[in-house]
C-alpha cells in the first residue's frame, strides 16, 4: 500500500488518517492492491475487546495509562450520544495489553519522528484486530498531553470540526470516510473534517486509545485513537 499524500498541517494538532480495506474513499488518497489510504489535516489550538458499554471503562492493560484511556472512551461515547439525526451506538474499548502496547508504540514512534500517522500508515507496527472492513486513526499532538483533561480537550476540538462550514455535510453522513457533499475529510478545500468523521462513524464499533511518554500522564505526549 502506497503512503498517502498529506494535506496542510497546523502547528501542533495532528491529522486524522483513514485506511479502508474494501471501500472507495475520496480526497487525498492512494491505493495499491485494492486498499485505500486517506489522510486529513487537523486544526486546533496546539497541535478481543473490553466492552465499554457506553459507560465508564476501566483499563485492563498494564501500561499505566488506565485513567487517560477511560477518559478517552468515555469522552468519545459522550460526544456520540449528542448526535440526534441518527442512532450511534457507543464504541467498545479495545483494551488488551497487546493492543494497548501496540497503539502506545505507534504514538511514541510518531512523536519521536515528528510525523503524524507514520506508524499507522506504514503498519509499523500494525495494530489491527478482528475482521473489520475499514480502519482509521486520529492523533493528538503536543498541545494537549496525555492527562485525562488533555485527552478530553483534544477530542472535543476534533468533534468541533463539525461546526466548520465545509464540514456541515459530515453531520449525519453514513458513507464510509465521510463521502458526502460538503464533507471535506482531508481539508482539501478548507478546514479538515476527518477527526469528526472518524469519531461519529456509524460503521466503526471499536476504538483503542494509545499514549506516548511516561505514565500515568505526559504533558507533551502524543496520543492516538485507532478505530475499527
Amino acid at each position: 500500500m502506497r503512503r498517502a499524500s498529506w494535506g496542510r498541517h497546523s502547528r501542533d494538532c495532528i491529522a486524522g488518517a483513514l485506511i479502508a480495506a474494501a471501500a472507495a474513499c475520496t480526497a487525498c488518497s492512494s491505493s495499491s492492491g485494492g486498499g485505500f489510504v486517506q489522510a486529513a489535516d487537523a486544526g486546533g489550538d496546539s497541535a478481543r475487546a473490553g466492552d465499554a458499554g457506553g459507560g465508564d471503562a476501566g483499563g485492563s492493560g498494564d501500561d499505566g495509562f488506565a485513567a487517560s484511556r477511560t477518559a478517552c472512551i468515555n469522552k468519545i461515547n459522550a460526544l456520540r450520544a449528542t448526535v440526534t439525526g441518527m442512532k450511534l451506538d457507543p464504541y467498545m474499548l479495545q483494551d488488551t495489553p497487546t493492543i494497548d502496547t501496540c497503539v502506545d508504540t505507534q504514538a511514541n514512534n510518531d512523536q519521536r519522528a515528528g510525523i503524524p500517522h507514520d506508524s499507522f500508515v506504514n503498519n509499523s507496527p500494525a495494530c489491527m484486530w478482528g475482521n473489520a472492513m475499514g480502519f482509521a486513526q486520529n492523533e493528538c499532538g503536543p498541545g494537549y498531553g496525555t492527562t485525562p483533561a488533555g485527552i478530553e480537550k483534544c477530542l472535543q476540538d476534533m468533534w468541533d470540526e463539525s461546526l466548520k462550514p465545509n464540514c456541515a455535510g459530515c453531520v449525519g453522513c453514513t458513507a464510509f470516510g465521510g463521502a458526502c457533499p460538503n464533507c471535506d475529510y482531508s481539508g482539501m478545500k478548507g478546514y479538515e473534517c476527518g477527526h469528526y468523521v472518524n469519531m461519529s462513524a456509524p460503521y466503526f464499533t471499536m476504538v483503542a486509545c494509545g499514549f506516548a511518554g511516561a505514565p500515568p500522564s505526559s504533558a507533551g505526549g502524543w496520543s492516538a485513537q485507532n478505530f475499527e
